[in-house]
């Protein structure tokens, strides 16, 4: 069962693995003159260990600010909704973590 993290980002564990969905809003596009409007996507990322996992959501989230202070704020929210999350993780969630 996916543990959702926010609006973005959601996580899952599977037998090998940790799986990290992220959701956007993809592009309108346009293939032989037909219009495709844009559309919410999902993409998956699969690591081995969580802290893995979180480390690539503080480093995506840092690197879409453009200011020192907008860096700091994004850091701390994504701290806390990280560990938000990881309070409602039961203890077989971790079982089998590398």
């Amino acid at each position: 069962m996916a543990m959702r993290i926010d609006d973005r980002w959601s996580i899952e564990r599977d037998a090998r693995q940790w799986i990290l969905t992220e959701r956007y809003m993809g592009e309108a596009t346009t293939r032989g003159g037909k219009h495709y409007p844009a559309r919410e996507q999902t993409k998956e990322r699969y690591f081995g260990r969580l802290t893995d996992a979180m480390a690539y959501i503080l480093d995506r989230t840092a690197g879409e600010c453009v200011t020192a202070r907008e860096l700091r704020d994004s850091l701390i929210d994504a701290e806390a909704r990280l560990c938000d999350c990881a309070r409602h993780m039961r203890v077989a969630d971790f079982v089998g973590s590398p």
